[in-house]
């Protein structure tokens, strides 16, 4: 996800395929229907890529290494070729979802408070921990953890706040996103003991 003033209008089928493909592969523009606040999606080469005007996000199709590095790829040839677009940040955002029941999870779920909410007139839909940690100087670590009925949703947003377009670039290398990815993993097996399956 990069944070910025971009122009949707730049992003049609064609200049991508010219400016960002390097094969002959389709570029596949899907119009969202019934929500008019959903953005517009452009398929291609195992990515999918939303602009809005403030946001420019890319997402791999399915959590494959390749799709993976594509995307590091297609973000370097974006801010390549549109280097002058004003950036604010940058985030690399990972997420794992459960369905098995797990005791690390529901004891960080134990509010002091539920024991005095009237379960017959509040029913519990979900709940959501969310925690920002500092990452050195200039990254942090927004962390969500949300308990469903028979879900568990665990969210990783690797941020940073700058205006350089190199530091910006500088997060979009494919080894960059892998190390993020690696240290999500670790950080879920390091505090909640749960390993995750590639």
């Amino acid at each position: 996800m990069i944070i910025g003033r971009w122009n949707p209008a730049i992003f049609a089928p064609q200049w991508i395929r010219k400016n960002v493909l390097s094969s002959d592969d389709e570029v596949i523009l899907a119009m969202p229907l019934g929500n008019p606040l959903a953005l517009p999606r452009l398929s291609f080469s195992g990515v999918h890529l939303f602009v809005g005007s403030e946001f420019l996000e890319i997402r791999p199709e399915a959590l494959l290494p390749a799709n993976i590095s594509t995307c590091a790829t297609v973000a370097s040839k974006l801010l390549e070729f549109l280097c002058h677009t004003p950036i604010t940040a940058i985030g690399i955002n990972v997420r794992f979802e459960d369905d098995v029941p797990s005791d690390a999870f529901d004891d960080l779920f134990s509010f002091s408070d539920q024991g005095l909410i009237n379960p017959a007139n509040y029913q519990l839909g979900s709940s959501t921990i969310a925690r920002n940690f500092a990452l050195g100087a200039t990254d942090s670590l927004n962390l969500s953890i949300t308990q469903g009925p028979s879900l568990y949703q665990i969210e990783f947003n690797f941020h940073t706040e700058s205006q350089e377009m190199e530091t910006i670039r500088s997060k979009t290398s494919e080894a960059y996103i892998q190390s993020r990815m690696d240290q999500a993993k670790q950080f879920m097996l390091d505090t909640y003991n749960a390993s995750i399956d590639d």
